[in-house]
């Protein structure tokens, strides 16, 4: 794993530790830099087969959490995601920790938005309370709107729209 990661092949997601009173994950996600080899190691040759493929959504979280982390790296700024997820399951897929607000980042492979995307979002807000600043779903869509003060960012806006800094 070392192997990989000084090379630039993988890195680790650190969980977020705040203690809600809630049992918390405290293992590390791993990711890859380059989703095209992910896809070539799963054998997917096709853009057709990523449409029907059972780790759709985990390739497209992927994507978006290495851009997300490769601007980290572009601006020269230390590093500050994290990812949240207790004993029953429920995750944030990306928490961006400024000073003393959080911004949380759901990422959805849905070209669509549904409601249902809002449930671990407002579970956390429910938790963490005034801590969070900024709620904002990744999606595969391609407008960026607001929707029940979460602010919706299309899969192909995320360098545009520096939700880091």
């Amino acid at each position: 794993m070392s192997i990989l990661e000084t090379s630039y092949i993988i890195f680790h997601l650190k969980p977020y530790y705040r203690n809600f009173n809630k049992r918390l994950i405290k293992s590390s996600k791993i990711y890859f830099y380059d989703t095209g080899l992910v896809c070539s190691l799963l054998g997917i040759k096709d853009v057709k087969q990523i449409n029907t493929h059972y780790l759709r959504g985990s390739l497209f979280e992927n994507l978006v959490i290495a851009e997300l982390k490769k601007q980290y790296y572009n601006n020269a700024v230390p590093d500050s995601m994290y990812f949240w997820r207790d004993s029953s399951g429920n995750e944030i897929d990306c928490i961006v920790e400024k000073t003393d607000k959080l911004d949380i980042i759901e990422i959805k492979s849905s070209a669509t938005i549904h409601d249902d995307f809002l449930r671990n979002i407002r579970l956390f807000k429910k938790i963490a309370g005034s801590i969070v600043a900024a709620s904002i779903v990744v999606y595969a869509g391609m407008e960026d709107l607001m929707y029940d003060n979460c602010k919706f960012i299309s899969w192909s806006h995320i360098n545009k729209n520096s939700m880091l800094f």
